[in-house]
């Protein structure tokens, strides 16, 4: 029975410190999501929900709320997860969101969000 607890006590104590050092490395699909979150408050438009307009920071802010939401259901495993469920429509009417650039185009945010992605990881894979 004693040579037991050694090994429980060893794997006790392991995954206390894994627990820890997942929490001070972030984890690749946060740090994407960040990225296109700033490119997008950074963009200057304006972005179109429920027939309503907001700012980028405020579409940002709306976004990182739905993640949140999506995040704690487990329904987030990818970027293409957080855009399809957190930037693309209203849960509520199902109506797509839009965005309006500062020169006048009009994008589908999901596809906007989709080519911002595509930057960002074409960007990494150079680096």
């Amino acid at each position: 029975m004693k040579p037991f607890f050694p090994l429980l006590l060893f794997l006790f104590l392991f995954s206390g410190f894994a627990s820890i050092g997942a929490e001070l490395i972030p984890h690749p699909l946060d740090q994407e999501i960040k990225r296109l979150l700033a490119v997008t408050e950074t963009s200057g438009a304006t972005f179109v929900r429920n027939g309503k307009e907001h700012t980028a920071a405020e579409a940002v802010e709306h976004m990182m709320k739905k993640y949140v939401h999506f995040q704690k259901k487990g329904r987030i495993a990818s970027t293409e997860d957080f855009i399809a469920l957190a930037g693309t429509k209203s849960m509520m009417s199902g109506n797509e969101y839009t965005l309006r650039m500062p020169d006048g185009r009009t994008h589908k945010s999901g596809e906007w969000l989709t080519a911002r992605l595509a930057e960002i990881r074409s960007a990494s894979a150079s680096e």
